[in-house]
């Protein structure tokens, strides 16, 4: 919230310092994965990463890109993610002895983080007759509104977390005013989740990326 405030307050105290305003509504494809650390002696780290797998989602929102005169721009907005991964399991024969060299069928669980995401983004632009491109640096501040896990899954979830970024974009003009853009935007979570288990105690940090196409409506 303090980042869409100082947003607003640059946009109306700033006037002469700007080319344009831009607003654009967004959809977007997200790739998680879990980052697992391990913490203790006992570690069940290496089978964790041959579980843990990609998980694909999506995402929706609305975005605000104030141009200054320098080739920067200044972007925040208002998104709603799902971040997800999923895990590998294969079920074993259960009675008094494990027998590996008879797995039953393997299943996939699905761990889903919903987030309300403010981010803010610093762009340089690059403006060419009909296509732009920028290279941006920025965080995304992550509200936790819901999860999904399997219920083994003993996990515990920060209610907010910073994530900070990098994205790429390149955008074609579709008339004066208007053009559709295309970002790639990859992100690793600062504050962990903790894995809790018998005999250990892990840390869990969501990395990704998402590919998100906006369509920018320049207003000012």
């Amino acid at each position: 919230m303090k980042q869409i405030l100082i947003f607003i307050l640059v946009i109306t105290c700033n006037p002469l310092l700007s080319q344009k305003l831009e607003i654009a509504p967004h959809i977007g494809l997200t790739s998680t994965y879990r980052m697992y650390i391990n913490n203790s002696d006992f570690s069940i780290k290496p089978s964790r990463e041959e579980s843990d797998k990609f998980g694909h989602a999506f995402s929706v929102g609305v975005a605000g890109n104030y141009h200054f005169k320098n080739n920067l721009s200044l972007e925040s907005g208002l998104t709603y993610a799902m971040r997800n991964f999923d895990i590998l399991l294969t079920k074993f024969p259960v009675g008094l002895y494990m027998v590996p060299e008879f797995p039953q069928p393997s299943y996939t669980i699905n761990t889903v983080y919903k987030f309300v995401e403010i981010p803010l983004f610093l762009h340089y632009n690059v403006e060419k007759e009909k296509y732009a491109f920028n290279f941006g640096l920025g965080v995304l501040n992550q509200i936790l509104v819901g999860f999904e896990m399997d219920p083994w899954e003993k996990q515990k979830r920060p209610k907010f977390n910073l994530s900070p970024c990098v994205n790429i974009g390149v955008s074609k003009k579709v008339s004066e005013s208007s053009s559709l853009k295309l970002s790639l935007i990859g992100f690793g979570q600062i504050f962990a989740n903790s894995d809790r288990f018998p005999h250990e105690i892990n840390s869990i940090h969501l990395i990704g990326g998402e590919t998100r196409i906006g369509y920018y409506i320049t207003i000012k």
